[in-house]
């Protein structure tokens, strides 16, 4: 393959630099292009890579919901734990419907749920159900955001929506079981009730 000269142009100071025209751009794309080897417009990404995006915008989505309308200290305590989340879902090695789940209820039943009882030290009953109650249209809401996000970016194939759809479905029943192990412990009566840790 013979690699195309590229002519002498002079460079403009920077202050005088402008997006080149569209035509310009299609003249220097078709006079340097190799065409008839196999070169095409597209980017095609890996099934695999397509999981570890799905997995973390789902992530990064669903916890942006709950991550609105606090202040003070939940929200520094909300923005370390948030620093923390993005640096291991940059180094997360498993993208199954399991391990994200497992990531988004440890975000929801950790940070999020100590960040809303700093605002209601004295969590009753009524509360934790106000908790379900928001935690499971978050939920909804960012998957809606993700799964918008990667159609547009053509990502939301069925292997993909499949793994989101259970991964949504896991993590609702995550969220019902550590309030209804909440509830339990507090006897369901309008007293403060301490959550058992998710499983």
């Amino acid at each position: 393959m013979r690699i195309p000269e590229i002519p002498n142009m002079p460079i403009p100071p920077a202050t005088e630099l402008k997006r080149p025209p569209r035509p310009i751009l299609e003249e220097i794309y078709d006079r340097y292009s190799l065409e008839g080897e196999g070169v095409t417009d597209s980017l095609e990404i890996s099934p695999d890579a397509q999981a570890f995006e799905a997995s973390r915008q789902l992530v990064r989505r669903v916890l942006a919901q709950f991550e609105q309308g606090y202040a003070g200290a939940a929200q520094q305590q909300m923005a370390a734990s948030r620093e923390e989340l993005d640096t291991a879902l940059e180094q997360q090695a498993d993208a199954s419907p399991e391990a994200t789940t497992r990531v988004i209820l440890d975000g929801i039943t950790g940070y999020i749920f100590d960040a809303y009882r700093t605002q209601r030290p004295e969590t009753t009953a009524a509360d934790l159900e106000e908790f379900r109650s928001q935690a499971e249209a978050g939920v909804v809401k960012g998957y809606e955001d993700a799964r918008s996000y990667l159609e547009g970016a053509g990502m939301f194939g069925d292997d993909i929506r499949a793994r989101a759809e259970e991964t949504v479905s896991r993590v609702t029943q995550g969220i019902n079981a550590f309030v209804d192990a909440a509830l339990n412990q507090g006897a369901g009566r309008d007293q403060p009730a301490e959550p058992a840790p998710p499983q």
